[in-house]
């Protein structure tokens, strides 16, 4: 559980603002792209909201990442087990 907690925080701790990005990008009007590159979509938010709108939602999702992460990979593990997968 440990090790899933502190897997999952540690990346979104470092990867966080790339994933705000994706999220922008991905809720684009299909079609009718408002950022072409991912460059593009972090100069624009940046010179709209310098470098405090890549954060936004980081306290919360550092709240709940340590605790979904430490369950994700105790129910992975859980069921390695129950189907005889689990690696020695």
């Amino acid at each position: 559980m440990i090790a899933g907690g502190v897997g999952g925080t540690s990346y979104w701790m470092f990867n966080y603002p790339f994933d705000y990005v994706k999220t922008l990008m991905q809720s684009d009007k299909l079609g009718d792209f408002k950022y072409k590159t991912m460059l593009q979509c972090f100069s624009e938010q940046y010179k709209a909201g310098g470098a405090g709108v890549f954060f936004k939602g980081y306290v919360i999702c550092m709240m709940r990442s340590f605790p979904v992460n430490a369950a994700a990979i105790t129910v992975y593990r859980f069921m390695q087990n129950l189907t005889g997968t689990a690696s020695s």
